[in-house]
C-alpha cells in the first residue's frame, strides 16, 4: 500500500505534518488536529462567520459540547467535504463532537454513564448456580498457590545453611536450594526430627547426607546407612548426583536409616 496516497498535509506551512486523520476548516482547507482551531492557522473565515454554538449556515457545525466553538470531526474520503462526508457521532451518546471531545471522558458521554451503570447493576447480580462452582474453584486455586508462594518464602527465611562453612552473604539466593528435611530416629516412640536448611544447588547428594548428618548430631556408626527420599513420593535419591537434580527449590525431604525400611 502507497502511504503517500493516505492522508493529507496540514496546511499550515510551518507544519506540513502528514495526517491520517485531517480534518477540513470553513476556509476549505485540511489542518492536523493541532492546527485546526482556527486561532491556530489565522483563519480567514473565522472573519467572516456568525457562528452559533451549534452550527454555521454558511460553514461547518460546530461541536455539541457547551463552550466549545469548534468545527465538527468528519468521517469523509482523504478528509475532503463532499456528499460522503457526514459528521463522525460519539457512537455511545449518538452526538458529534470536535477532535478534542470525541472522546466519552472528554464530554461526559451519557452514553458512558448508562454502560457504567450497567455494569455496576450485573456486577451485583448472583452468578447462575452452574457458575457459582467455577468462581469457588477458580478461588480456591488463587488462594492455594498464594498460600504456596507465602510458605515457601518463609522458608527461604528460616533456612541455615547446611554447610557451616557457606556464607549467607557470598552465596547468591538464585544459587541455593532450599529444602524442610524430617529425620526419623530409630524407634517408633520417637516423633521425627525436623529442620530448614539450604545447600549449594552444585552439591553431590551424598555430600548432602554428610553434612545433615553432622546438623542432627547422628553419629558416625549410624550415619553410614543414612538415606534420603522424596517426602511426596517416598522415592530414593542417588548419592552420586547433585541434589538438584532430585528436588526442586523449597522441597521436603526425608532422612532414614536404610536399615529401617
Amino acid at each position: 500500500m502507497d502511504l503517500d496516497a493516505l492522508g493529507t498535509h496540514c496546511a499550515l506551512a510551518s507544519c506540513n505534518e502528514r495526517d491520517f486523520l485531517p480534518i477540513q476548516c470553513d476556509c476549505l482547507q485540511s489542518f492536523c488536529r493541532f492546527h485546526i482551531s482556527q486561532d491556530s492557522h489565522n483563519c480567514k473565515a473565522s472573519r467572516n462567520l456568525t457562528v452559533t454554538p451549534q452550527s454555521s449556515s454558511t460553514g461547518r457545525p460546530r461541536c455539541t459540547l457547551p463552550g466549545c466553538n469548534k468545527p465538527l470531526l468528519t468521517s469523509g474520503p482523504g478528509g475532503a467535504s463532499n456528499e460522503q462526508t457526514s459528521a463522525a457521532g460519539c457512537p455511545a451518546c449518538g452526538l458529534s463532537f470536535c477532535v478534542y471531545h470525541r472522546h466519552q471522558q472528554s464530554h461526559t458521554c451519557s452514553g458512558l454513564s448508562r454502560q457504567v451503570n450497567g455494569m455496576n447493576c450485573a456486577s451485583t447480580r448472583s452468578p447462575p448456580i452452574l457458575l457459582k462452582g467455577m468462581f469457588k474453584n477458580s478461588t480456591n486455586r488463587t488462594k492455594s498457590a498464594q498460600l504456596q508462594k507465602v510458605n515457601a518464602m518463609k522458608m527461604r527465611l528460616r533456612s541455615i545453611p547446611a554447610d557451616p562453612k557457606d556464607n549467607s552473604s557470598l552465596i547468591p539466593v538464585d544459587q541455593r536450594i532450599h529444602v524442610h528435611v524430617y529425620y526419623e530416629v530409630d524407634g517408633s516412640s520417637h516423633p521425627p526430627k525436623e529442620g530448614i536448611f539450604w545447600f549449594q544447588k552444585s552439591v553431590a547428594t551424598g555430600r548432602a547426607l554428610d553434612l545433615l548428618a553432622n546438623r542432627f548430631d547422628i553419629p558416625s556408626s549410624k550415619a553410614s546407612s543414612l538415606t534420603l527420599y522424596r517426602t511426596d513420593d517416598s522415592s530414593e535419591l542417588q548419592s552420586h548426583l547433585p541434589l538438584s537434580a532430585h528436588v526442586i527449590d523449597t522441597s521436603s525431604l526425608t532422612l532414614r536409616h536404610s536399615s529401617s525400611t
